[in-house]
């Protein structure tokens, strides 16, 4: 069980909170804009906004991760049974392409999880998540994509469940920080380094 120590949550009640906003992400998720007025209650540790927006960017590399893994399984398994021309489309060399590239994105993602999971544990480093997270939101669109061409039209489709993980990829990627936020953030911390340190600090990461 992972635990992470940032600084407490907050409680509050639900009437001192305002929702400014409804709007659903691009995965139909809803995603409200909420307002406090500064009395909830604090826990045994205050909480700090830049380590809670770590946390989340942590589970979504997470959610990320899972959602790649499914979508190759899904794609493998299409591939081999959808018959074009009189044999499997995975037999063909450029399918074969789209899903090896695919399973590499898979697998470095599920490595970027367990990047995520120990910064999300080291108390929510931000420098580790941030490294996790923008490698997943560079998979998330690249992985997303392969996997439409290969199910062509049909995994666009309501009744099919490709678009279901795809649209979330797509929403994910970008929320509690896109790979442009994260590769910013990462590239402030090490450019302030000095020149002996930076490499020490690039593979401790």
């Amino acid at each position: 069980m992972l635990e992470c120590r940032i600084d407490g949550l907050v409680r509050h009640e639900a009437s001192t909170v305002g929702v400014s906003r409804r709007t659903p992400n691009l995965a139909r998720e809803p995603r409200d804009a909420l307002a406090f007025d500064g009395k909830g209650s604090v826990g045994a540790c205050p909480v700090s906004p830049t380590a809670l927006f770590a946390a989340m960017a942590a589970l979504r590399t997470a959610q990320i991760a899972g959602a790649i893994d499914w979508i190759t399984r899904a794609t493998v398994d299409y591939a081999n049974t959808r018959v074009q021309f009189g044999k499997p489309i995975g037999k063909f060399q450029a399918v074969q392409h789209s899903i090896a590239v695919l399973a590499e994105h898979a697998a470095a993602a599920s490595a970027a999880a367990d990047m995520a999971a120990d910064g999300f544990a080291d108390e929510c480093n931000a420098l580790t998540i941030a490294a996790a997270k923008t490698y997943a939101s560079e998979a998330a669109g690249v992985a997303a994509g392969l996997a439409h061409q290969v199910h062509g039209a049909i995994g666009f489709s309501q009744a099919f469940g490709l678009h279901h993980r795809t649209r979330r990829l797509w929403s994910w990627r970008d929320e509690y920080g896109n790979e442009a936020h994260w590769a910013a953030h990462l590239g402030g911390h090490l450019a302030g380094r000095q020149r002996d340190d930076l490499w020490n600090e690039i593979t401790r990461l």
